[in-house]
């Protein structure tokens, strides 16, 4: 019989003591760490009883696993190319921190551009537009479509968007032509700006040991991680921000001329994205508030700067003269409160319930957040829940030093972030910028651990000089015991565990009952003895951050397509890279078919569709529900691309017969997401078309408010889920919610009012359009009417028409018929508003 055991601790032996060995024991010793071989050899019995030998073997050869890796490693690196290389002097002239910091950044780079195409799935309207305004400015010799020579902001569907974006496409553009892969690459490029910052303010502001740690955890951030890899202005915000605030922050601490460069990046920042309108003003005001001494010190400097400004700001105002009401219209597509018929206080109210949302640890590390599934990672949070503590390490330090101007800068930075998204509904796409600042303050949380590991006893020793009391016992059973209820709302057993340990260690810190138990590990484990290097702390640590950085990445591609299976356009929006080049291999081979592609799979189809396809192509857009509502013309040579979606409807309608399936794209959980259809009308089609066409005839009736009066309704079939409440968004007073008809031409609409109206004009909101309206009035039911007709043009800069009537008139009955002048039908014309005087 063998018996093998690896003896792998290595302690002083304990001594010996004096006890007899006894005739059935047998005791002796190996040397630690090696292979041992005990071999048991039973012999022959001989008057009752049997011998017994014992060989013990040490097999030196086999040491352990670690011994042999440290054993290949000590080898390696005493290689004499390798010292060679270590003592030359490139290698030299930077510390080891220098060189992680490096590293911290080729790492950084490595997982923002390895799979662009695959990871995030979609690429977004948003990510698209930048490289093809780039194209359009290129071949305007830039000036955008309406003439404008270096636009200050470009025409985004309903409002213009600030330019900066595009205008960082353009040399990408000019080299490499129209890729999604490049317009990703150069924005995830643009986002080292943002580590580089974070990792040179911790080194040389805040003046940590492990500064470099700043860049590998903002980069391990997961809402950082996804954004980063596209090409969406937030990430190129957050980056000129974060940028600005270091650059400050060294005109505070080092020199007086960067503030200039805080200027400029603070500008790139203000005309990349629509939320640094508020960010960078309101960060700026509290800034020079804050260090208005210092700034009066150095007011030579800050009045260049401020000419610098003044001159950077000549694109705002060409952009506030091109679009007046940018701001206005932008809120009410984000459906701000703002806009909303409330009172003051209940704005307020709502004001800061968002910004104490943005701020607050459940928005941020919560792996289970209600959000849109294509802004997260799923099960991750928008930054990792076991960084939590160290954030909350470094934000007590910060406060404990916010008389320092480098921890003044970022606690400002800290406050600040959430103010944009407080004006709408709490987003990350608004908040970004916060998780830079979240890096440097868990890196700051993170050093002080570290430091600790390098020698606890000493930061035990100082622990133990904390006391107790009774308020603070009571204010840390409360610390415990509100923050564990939450925690068992989580459904994965290691967020629970990790709050509730947080929890637990911040009540046992408040309590000052840390103190007993750090007496007892000092006393108990001797922890003086176990005191680590920090370039060995510094190289596991390194190790240990740029694994989870690689292990998320192939995580996300790998794993990420199929976190949320829902594709559609509420979903993910898949389709982008995987779509557009069937459909020219489809037209290459059938340049006589007609290609109808369905817009409904995401937003922004038609810009997506001249980014992949070009301004040139021959598909047009069109979903096949069009052609199950309305009577089109379906030619023998069609080919229909729908979703997954559209087909499912497609195929249960009575009106579409003989489907041909000639190409089916799938999603990445293996079902369909797009179908390459050829159909036609059945023969009942045209009897179904004409049934419903006459029940559209009909004149819809309804009630509305109007002026606070119930005013009844009749009017021509609109094109709404709800014919009463999309008809009195005509009477609602928001010059942004409009009615179309279904297909009808002119559109009428009936009024009878419960009491005699006198009416001297009216303005009506039709958009850019040319129309005849005709008001018809009554004073009774069967009284003559009295008819004026009027025209106008409207445009997109003047869509309301104001028209005062030749004399007043009183009515009880008013009849409206508004003709488009130049559409036909089947059209959708539409109204945004119309008001009386």
């Amino acid at each position: 019989m063998k018996i093998f055991i690896m003896v792998t601790k290595k302690s002083k032996p304990k001594n010996k003591t004096s006890k007899k060995i006894t005739v059935n024991e047998v005791e002796f010793s190996v040397k630690a760490g090696t292979k041992t071989t005990f071999t048991v050899e039973a012999g022959a019995e001989k008057d009752g009883k049997v011998p017994i030998r014992i060989l013990v073997e040490e097999d030196k050869k086999n040491i352990s696993n670690l011994k042999q890796v440290k054993s290949k490693i000590k080898n390696w690196l005493r290689n004499p190319f390798i010292q060679k290389i270590l003592k030359s002097p490139f290698i030299q002239r930077y510390s080891l921190a220098m060189w992680l910091f490096f590293g911290a950044l080729f790492v950084y780079l490595l997982t923002r551009l390895i799979g662009l195409s695959h990871f995030p799935i979609y690429f977004f309207v948003d990510e698209a537009l930048q490289s093809q305004f780039a194209e359009d400015l290129i071949k305007y010799n830039f000036r955008d479509v309406y003439g404008v020579f270096l636009p200050p902001a470009f025409h985004n569907n309903e409002y213009f968007t600030l330019g900066m974006g595009v205008y960082l496409q353009v040399i990408p553009y000019l080299l490499f032509g129209k890729s999604a892969i490049v317009t990703r690459a150069t924005s995830a490029i643009i986002s080292v700006i943002a580590a580089i910052s974070v990792g040179i303010l911790l080194r040389d502001a805040v003046k940590i040991k492990y500064w470099w740690v700043g860049v590998l955890f903002l980069s391990i951030t997961p809402t950082w991680f996804l954004h980063s890899r596209t090409a969406w202005e937030m990430t190129e915000f957050t980056a000129f921000y974060i940028g600005a605030l270091w650059a400050y922050t060294f005109y505070r601490i080092k020199s007086p001329n960067y503030l200039y460069l805080a200027v400029i990046f603070s500008a790139l920042g203000f005309y990349t994205y629509s939320p640094g309108q508020i960010l960078v003003p309101i960060t700026t005001f509290a800034l020079f508030i804050f260090d208005l001494k210092y700034h009066w010190q150095n007011r030579r400097t800050v009045s260049l700067a401020i000419l610098l400004l003044a001159l950077l700001t000549i694109q705002y105002f060409r952009f506030r003269a091109l679009d007046p009401n940018n701001a206005i219209e932008h809120l009410h597509n984000l459906g701000s409160y703002l806009l909303a018929n409330i009172s003051v206080w209940e704005k307020i109210k709502i004001f800061f319930s968002q910004y104490f949302y943005g701020l607050s640890p459940w928005y941020w590390y919560s792996p289970n957040l209600n959000q849109l599934s294509r802004h997260l990672m799923k099960d991750y949070g928008q930054i990792m829940l076991w960084t939590l503590p160290f954030a909350l390490l470094g934000l007590v330090e910060t406060i404990r030093r916010v008389r320092e101007p480098v921890f003044r800068i970022i606690l400002t930075g800290f406050l600040v972030a959430p103010t944009a998204t407080a004006f709408v509904a709490v987003g990350i796409s608004r908040t970004m910028c916060f998780v830079s600042i979240a890096a440097i303050l868990t890196a700051i949380g993170f050093n002080k651990v570290l430091t600790f590991l390098e020698n606890p006893s000493e930061r035990l020793t100082s622990w133990m000089q904390l006391s107790t009391s009774r308020v603070k016992i009571l204010l840390a059973i409360n610390i415990f015991v509100f923050p564990s209820l939450f925690a068992l709302r989580f459904e994965k057993a290691l967020d629970k565990i990790a709050l509730i340990f947080l929890a637990f260690i911040i009540a046992l810190y408040i309590s000052g009952y840390l103190s007993v138990i750090a007496r007892h590990i000092v006393k108990y484990i001797k922890l003086k003895k176990r005191k680590k290097t920090s370039n060995s702390v510094a190289w596991i640590v390194f190790i240990a951050l740029s694994g989870i950085n690689i292990f998320m990445l192939n995580d996300a591609l790998r794993n990420g397509p199929t976190w949320y299976t829902d594709y559609n356009l509420h979903g993910m929006q898949y389709g982008a890279f995987q779509v557009f080049e069937p459909i020219k291999q489809y037209i290459k081979e059938h340049p006589n078919t007609q290609v109808f592609f369905s817009p409904t799979w995401t937003n922004g189809a038609d810009i997506i569709m001249r980014f992949f396809l070009g301004d040139d192509t021959p598909v047009k857009f069109h979903s096949i529900i069009g052609y199950i509502e309305n009577n089109l013309p379906i030619e023998d040579d069609s080919l229909f691309i729908m979703t997954k979606e559209e087909y499912n409807f497609a195929i249960q309608s009575e009106k579409l017969a003989d489907f041909q399936i000639e190409k089916t794209i799938p999603c990445p959980d293996g079902t369909n997401c797009f179908y390459f259809v050829r159909l036609r009308y059945s023969d009942a089609a045209q009897e179904i078309f004409a049934q419903e066409k006459a029940l559209r005839e009909k004149m819809q009736e309804s009630i509305v408010k109007i002026d606070n009066e119930d005013v009844k309704i009749r009017h021509t079939y609109i094109e709404a889920d709800d014919q009463h409440l999309g008809i009195q968004l005509l009477f609602d007073n928001d010059p942004y919610t409009f009615a179309k008809t279904y297909e009808a031409n002119p559109f009428v609409i009936e009024l009878t009012f419960p009491t005699p109206r006198t009416i001297n004009g009216f303005s009506i909101i039709i958009g850019s359009t040319s129309t005849r309206i005709t008001l018809t009035g009554y004073t009774a039911p069967n009284a003559d009417p009295i008819t004026y007709e009027f025209s106008g043009e409207g445009s997109i800069e003047v869509p309301q028409l104001n028209f005062e009537l030749p004399e007043p008139m009183t009515v009880t009955i008013l009849h409206i018929e508004q003709l488009d002048l130049y559409a036909v039908e089947p059209t959708k014309n539409h109204i945004w508003e119309i008001t009386f005087r």
